[in-house]
């Protein structure tokens, strides 16, 4: 049997990126592997909500930055690991590209992320993990949405 020793785990922060980050950590503690979360701020978005818009004093990017890695930590707090690794990544590409360019850089071997069970256009289209489990170079393992 494989094991893992680096476990990557992509974080969107939607209602679905817990179950992912969950399992995650399991594998983890079966593995004895480490793990990281991952965040990917992919672009920029003109409109915003209003707890999303940056105080006049900040640069927008380093706040979105800032935000990030609150939430990672939040997360990462309710892992129960020690020593989760906690990136943010500013793309200057899609996610799923990010995504797939760290796992190469760092040596991952397991990518854990959510499937947030797209149909239609949606899926037609593609989706980050579709084309992460088409591009990765390493085992992925999709947590069903539902």
């Amino acid at each position: 049997m494989h094991s893992y020793q680096h476990i990557l785990c992509p974080a969107d922060f939607s209602e679905y990126c817990e179950k992912a980050a969950l399992r995650a950590a399991e594998l983890a503690r079966l593995y004895g592997a480490r793990l990281t979360l991952f965040h990917v701020i992919a672009y920029f978005p003109v409109d915003f909500a209003d707890d999303w818009i940056s105080q006049e004093t900040m640069i927008p990017m380093d706040d979105f930055k800032q935000r990030g890695e609150e939430r990672l930590g939040t997360l990462a707090d309710k892992l129960d690991l020690p020593d989760v690794s906690q990136v943010v990544e500013i793309a200057t590409a899609s996610a799923k590209h990010e995504i797939v360019q760290y796992a190469r850089q760092h040596e991952v071997d397991l990518i854990v992320l959510a499937s947030h069970a797209r149909h239609g256009i949606s899926l037609l289209l593609g989706s980050t993990t579709t084309g992460v489990m088409h591009a990765a170079p390493c085992d992925v393992l999709t947590v069903r949405a539902k």
